[in-house]
């Protein structure tokens, strides 16, 4: 009978220890309920209701400076949350209207009673964490990579947003990927002169890039948006794409310029 409940009692306890590991704590429960109102005044486009649950670092910040507005998304998911001290961490995925789909962890802070998103925070803490990589980065380039080392930057990959892009739509965005094939980081940040151009004609110039540094063997993504200029009308039809890394304003010396052209033809619909 003893060994009985003895048996009982581990049974039980195990329970209760598993209920421990895996019970939420309230801090991300109350979070997430504040990222479902988010979620919420997007597909909604309820704008008050979106502000209610910012923090207000970020309401006084990001919406008081012109062009400080919502950007609504075609959706927004949660992927994964965690605690952090006093904070709540949630990786957030947000789909664009076009079908790009980009993940960032955002910070959930308490203020009056309220977890709201701390979107200027997030990305002060997402500034500092690239810093600190950057550094070390940088400093274990100058100690590993040969002295004599050249960067050799190509156009690995373009892609088109959406599948049928349109003229003269702000939601029609290319992505251009760029890979390092050198033997030294590339320490400037990495630019790209990106035109297009309809019968030989410049329609559209813009110059994108990014500010990594980008070490031998990595690739880095920047986008081009080609339509942002509402005063200017294009025809729909084939356009060419030509990029040219480095630019003209950022000139990293590289062992092979030649490579650092790319075209692409590209079908834009009404």
């Amino acid at each position: 009978m003893e060994n009985k409940r003895l048996a009982i009692l581990v049974v039980v306890l195990s329970l209760c220890f598993s209920v421990v590991i895996f019970a939420e704590s309230i801090n991300i429960t109350e979070a997430k309920e504040s990222f479902n109102k988010i979620r919420q005044a997007n597909t909604n486009k309820d704008e008050v209701l979106y502000k209610q649950y910012l923090s207000m670092k970020t309401l006084d910040t990001l919406f008081s400076i012109p062009g400080g507005s919502i950007k609504w998304c075609k959706d927004l998911s949660l992927v994964k949350v965690s605690e952090n001290g006093d904070k709540v961490i949630m990786t957030i995925s947000r789909t664009e209207n076009n079908g790009i789909v980009n993940t960032h962890d955002n910070i959930f802070i308490k203020e009056y009673g309220v977890w709201r998103m701390a979107m200027l925070e997030s990305m002060e803490a997402e500034g500092q964490q690239y810093k600190v990589q950057t550094e070390k980065k940088l400093s274990a380039a100058a100690t590993n990579e040969p002295k004599n080392g050249i960067v050799d930057l190509i156009v690995t990959d373009v892609k088109v947003y959406p599948n049928h892009p349109k003229v003269n739509n702000f939601d029609s965005q290319i992505k251009i990927s760029a890979k390092n094939i050198g033997t030294k980081t590339a320490i400037k940040a990495v630019y790209a002169l990106v035109q297009l151009v309809k019968d030989g004609v410049v329609e559209d110039r813009c110059d994108v890039g990014v500010m990594d540094s980008v070490g031998p063997g990595e690739i880095v993504t920047f986008s081009y948006k080609p339509f942002m200029n509402p005063h200017t009308q294009l025809k729909a039809g084939l356009k060419e794409l030509r990029i040219f890394l480095n630019g003209e304003h950022v000139f990293i010396n590289e062992n092979d310029s030649s490579n650092r052209k790319f075209t692409k033809t590209i079908e834009f619909f009404e």
